[in-house]
């Protein structure tokens, strides 16, 4: 059936130029399945809604898993503010006590609550506060 003619069909003009916006193959595709099925030269209804299912089912998958990533994304990133929230209440305090606070304290901090210190070093500088190379004293 590779081979194909040309014909002259005739088509109300409205429902012709919506067709082309509604159907996921050419017009010329679509009427020659139809033809097919209305001829019995199609392959059976059944397996064409079975590959009609297939494909919806692939597009599905692809949107689930984007989705999940989404929401993985946004709990991680809710995740992170909670984090910053209970490390400030740290920083807050060796601030007030200090003035300053020390990388070597940001990087403590950042190790005992699984924070990354370069986000929390910006985080920090962000917020104005002053950070000097080191904070602890030896005594």
């Amino acid at each position: 059936m590779s081979d194909r003619i040309a014909v002259t069909v005739m088509v109300d003009p409205d429902v012709w130029r919506e067709s082309k916006n509604k159907l996921s193959v050419t017009r010329s595709d679509f009427i020659n399945e139809q033809l097919c099925i209305a001829i019995d030269a199609a392959d059976d209804e059944e397996t064409v809604l079975r590959n009609e299912i297939i494909d919806l089912q692939n597009e599905i998958n692809v949107k689930e898993s984007r989705l999940c990533k989404l929401r993985a994304e946004r709990l991680e990133n809710e995740r992170k503010e909670c984090m910053f929230e209970e490390v400030m209440v740290t920083v807050d305090r060796i601030i007030d006590r200090n003035g300053f606070i020390g990388k070597d304290q940001l990087r403590n901090i950042s190790k005992q609550r699984d924070v990354a210190y370069n986000s929390l070093l910006n985080h920090v500088l962000d917020l104005g506060y002053d950070v000097q190379n080191y904070g602890l004293v030896v005594k």
